[in-house]
């Protein structure tokens, strides 16, 4: 997947970027990680299989937050509730 981002920097300039990325997460905690510098997101695309989607910039506040971790718990929850069979 690559996601393509535009920022303002701190010297109030258009700056833009764009990153392949093999993991969602590892891509969310790089946008955290861009904000938490001082810079400010302004356009963040994800592209993938040619499909863009348009993520909301408000959701990356620069916090030492690591989604990578969050998102893993809830993989292995996931993954645990999908191994226990149902009984009719």
């Amino acid at each position: 997947m690559i996601i393509r981002i535009k920022t303002i920097d701190l010297n109030n300039q258009d700056r833009y970027f764009s990153w392949w990325f093999s993991r969602l997460e590892l891509t969310f905690d790089v946008l955290n990680a861009i904000v938490s510098t001082g810079a400010i997101l302004t356009t963040v695309e994800l592209i993938d299989n040619e499909k863009r989607t348009q993520l909301p910039i408000n959701a990356f506040n620069g916090d030492d937050i690591s989604f990578s971790t969050e998102i893993q718990q809830l993989e292995r929850e996931w993954q645990q509730l999908l191994s226990v069979s149902v009984n009719d």
